[in-house]
């Protein structure tokens, strides 16, 4: 049986050191998944795209989402 655990994230733009950039998801709730505990998630966004667009992309997720579910 599949289990699904959940965690309240919101997501932000960074710009990486090669000035690419990538979507970050921040944990923002104690209650953190155990399959995520520890672990950095991220989006690697297309070459080209500008931090703007990036903030644009993350502004519109931050919005929508309720958070991370992780299922085994």
């Amino acid at each position: 049986m599949a289990k699904t655990e959940r965690g309240e994230y919101r997501c932000v733009a960074k710009q990486g050191y090669d000035g690419q950039p990538y979507l970050l998801f921040v944990q923002y709730s104690a209650d953190i998944p155990a399959a995520l505990t520890g672990k950095i998630l991220s989006i690697d966004l297309r070459p080209g795209t500008i931090l703007l667009d990036a903030r644009a992309v993350a502004d519109a997720l931050d919005r929508l989402m309720v958070g991370l579910a992780v299922t085994d």
